[in-house]
């Protein structure tokens, strides 16, 4: 009661009592901001005795956010605005007393922190790198990268630390050695950081494709990338028992293709891997004491 409409009490110029009229206030950048709120603040300003806070997803403030059109926040100078999601808020402020309300403070624009990203398991390992990668994150101009040799992230991969990737949501990771890798990432605006992503763990698979000319071993496999039946042409230079496996990138066995004793000459071997998901594989050919490993690609 008492309190003016903030519709109709506007600063008038013309008013006899121009004293009377509050200043308008000077809105201030949040001290304190969160993933769903922020804190506004702003200066006292002269002959205000209370403080109109309104908050808008637009620039214009054609579309307010419910329960700041405007809020009457009495005589302080800070508010709670929450239940926010990632996107940019803009907020302004009036003063008012008994009778008059102030014209419009500046406008800020808050930020909101990045959410986190989420990253995802790479699509493309090799022997000594593979390729991170994770969803883009709402806010975000940017991403920092963590590798590490273990899950505490206490052992850093020198190169990524806090490796800043720009705005791509991919990014190689090279020179590695053949152990479990750990990785995550953060997003970032002009502000803010945000948390950290969930942890991906790569387990890097030694793969050495071997020469006939080196080991005595020649094989051919095809086609590749495969969608259903693959097939594998060999030769061998004595009488042997055969062993063809595959794996996941993990190094996990996935199945046994075919063990038994095979003479000597080429030999060719067929299989449908229709029911397998696509991705990346490894066939392993192992012919008494002699390996072969082939990447495979299930499309």
């Amino acid at each position: 009661e008492g309190r003016p409409d903030p519709l109709y009490h506007i600063f008038d110029m013309g008013a006899d009592e121009n004293w009377e009229i509050p200043s308008p206030p000077v809105a201030l950048y949040p001290d304190s901001i969160g993933v769903d709120y922020f804190i506004a603040q702003w200066r006292t300003t002269l002959l205000a005795t209370g403080y109109f806070l309104y908050v808008a997803y637009d620039e214009n403030f054609s579309q307010m956010v419910p329960g700041y059109d405007p809020l009457d926040v009495g005589p302080d100078t800070t508010a709670l605005v929450s239940g926010l999601e990632s996107q940019p808020y803009y907020l302004k402020v009036r003063g008012y007393n008994a009778l008059y309300t102030s014209g419009n403070s500046n406008v800020i624009i808050v930020l909101e922190v990045p959410s986190e990203p989420v990253a995802l398991y790479p699509d493309t390992i090799g022997v000594d790198y593979f390729i991170a990668l994770w969803r883009t994150s709402l806010l975000a101009t940017g991403y920092f990268l963590d590798v590490a040799y273990d899950a505490n992230f206490s052992q850093m991969v020198p190169g990524y630390d806090n490796l800043d990737v720009g705005a791509d949501t991919t990014a190689i990771v090279s020179g590695l050695e053949s152990s479990p890798y750990y990785y995550r990432v953060r997003a970032y605006n002009a502000l803010y950081t945000s948390q950290n992503s969930n942890v991906i763990i790569v387990l890097e698979v030694p793969v050495v494709e071997l020469s006939g000319s080196s080991t005595g071993l020649s094989v051919h496999l095809f086609p590749n990338p495969a969608c259903r039946t693959i097939s594998l042409i060999y030769s061998l230079p004595s009488v042997v028992r055969v062993s063809i496996c595959l794996y996941d990138l993990t190094g996990n066995k996935i199945r046994t293709l075919m063990d038994e004793e095979q003479g000597k000459g080429e030999h060719s071997f067929q299989d449908d891997l229709s029911i397998l998901p696509k991705g990346l594989y490894l066939v392993r050919i192992q012919a008494g004491h002699q390996l072969v490993t082939k990447k495979l690609i299930i499309m």
